[in-house]
């Protein structure tokens, strides 16, 4: 691993604390937060095509994402991935 800011350690430290606990402690500490979490357009996007679900999907994960103070961004400022044709 390369060396990064002390808040890339701490990060770090805290995702392996949280995958160390079972889900419903996970489900309770992140319940239990005071601040919010948000996910950027370009992740949102991603997420979608990794996937490969419709935006309706999206909006059930989003609705229960919601629940847990993880707020995504909304489908107008998620860009729109397309397949072009190689010509």
């Amino acid at each position: 691993m390369i060396a990064g800011t002390s808040k890339d350690s701490f990060n770090l430290q805290t995702s392996h604390i949280m995958k160390s606990c079972d889900q419903a402690v996970r489900e309770e500490i992140m319940r239990g937060m005071n601040s919010t979490i948000s996910v950027p357009p370009s992740h949102v996007a991603a997420m979608k095509s990794c996937l490969n679900i419709p935006w309706y999907l999206l909006r059930d994960i989003r609705r229960w994402l919601g629940t847990f103070n993880v707020k995504l961004a909304s489908e107008e400022t998620t860009p729109v991935l397309t397949c072009q044709s190689v010509q």
